[in-house]
């Protein structure tokens, strides 16, 4: 399989993927409550990449360091970066609250810039980023245009990749010693803990 064609499936997967991920939570939260829901999915999720991550004999996290983070990016892109977004589909539309997270592409370029491993844009790189954005707008603008009565579940939905570029540039930033596949598992299992922790308070 050569490069191109890697890249191209490598693509589809993600669009795919990526965009059915809205379609399921906005079904899904129609019969089940948001924050259960979600803590479920990422338990599920967690536990099969730390099945993995010991398959592949990847060590567990021992320094303090390394916890704090896992743990501050599980509020960061857990918690609140997939919670705020399952709880604003109780009444956003699945192809509004996908044009709202593609915003992340400017925040995280936006946050990648401050810090002591910060990037600097340029006027091509902002330029790329527009037109991809525009792209987005006009694929996904429903027919009737934006609507406006939910505003605070669509307030929510827009804060959670701003919630989630933070952490992507903290986890650039502050690296852990932890291979990826474990740093995953360990995220997405302290998040589902306080998503399950909530609901049930809830």
């Amino acid at each position: 399989m050569n490069h191109n064609l890697k890249l191209a499936l490598a693509f589809a997967v993600v669009y795919v993927v990526w965009g059915s991920t809205y379609l399921a939570i906005r079904i899904a939260v129609h019969d089940l409550p948001p924050a259960l829901m979600a803590g479920v999915r990422f338990l599920l999720a967690g536990l099969i990449m730390l099945a993995l991550a010991r398959y592949q004999k990847a060590p567990w996290p021992t320094s303090r360091h390394d916890w704090t983070t896992c743990l501050l990016l599980a509020v960061l892109m857990v918690f609140l970066g997939n919670g705020l977004v399952t709880w604003g589909e109780q009444w956003v539309e699945s192809n509004q609250a996908a044009l709202l997270i593609s915003t992340g592409a400017i925040w995280t370029t936006f946050f990648g810039t401050f810090g002591a491993r910060a990037v600097a844009v340029s006027t091509r790189e902002k330029a790329g980023i527009a037109v991809g954005l525009t792209g987005a707008v006009l694929m996904l603008w429903p027919e009737e245009g934006l609507r406006t009565d939910y505003l605070l579940a669509q307030g929510a939905i827009l804060a959670a990749p701003v919630c989630w570029s933070i952490g992507t540039i903290y986890a650039r930033t502050y690296p852990v010693s932890l291979k990826p596949i474990m740093f995953a598992a360990v995220q997405m299992l302290l998040g589902s803990l306080i998503l399950l922790t909530y609901a049930v308070a809830a």
